[in-house]
């Protein structure tokens, strides 16, 4: 009985020591525009970004409970600076990397169907398309 107590125990502790450590990871950002994760708009606001796996990020905002899980990428890209990364085009903004070296968070989102979309609508009659650098707290 005490065996099964004491590996049951030493379980809780390492899954508690887990969520603890990526709970350390979390990075927060005041993104000034609306902007596409995956199919999901999120408006304008200030966000927390907390990994929930090897492979899965959780974008909230944490005032008004919107917010959405996302697969990621590693990426060999490392910055100078804690930044998000985004593609604009036309005027709507996609996040596509979060490169954060004090957050161990050096990710790369995959595209949408509609960021493709926006992206070959860009090619063919430009506008203000680009990319926009926000830092990290």
């Amino acid at each position: 009985m005490k065996r099964i107590y004491v590996i049951a125990l030493l379980a809780l502790a390492g899954i508690i020591g887990t969520g603890k450590a990526l709970a350390q990871d979390e990075v927060r950002v005041t993104v000034p525009f609306d902007f596409a994760v995956g199919n999901k708009v999120l408006p304008a606001g200030m966000y927390s970004i907390t990994p929930v796996s090897a492979t899965a990020i959780e974008i909230q905002n944490r005032a008004t409970w919107n917010g959405v899980l996302t697969l990621t990428n590693q990426t060999s890209k490392e910055s100078a600076k804690n930044v998000l990364v985004f593609d604009k085009y036309n005027g709507h903004y996609f996040l596509r990397e979060i490169l954060c070296e004090s957050a161990r968070m050096n990710l790369s989102l995959p595209a949408s169907k509609s960021e493709q979309r926006a992206r070959e609508l860009e090619a063919k009659y430009p506008t203000d398309g680009g990319q926009v650098l926000l830092a990290l707290k």
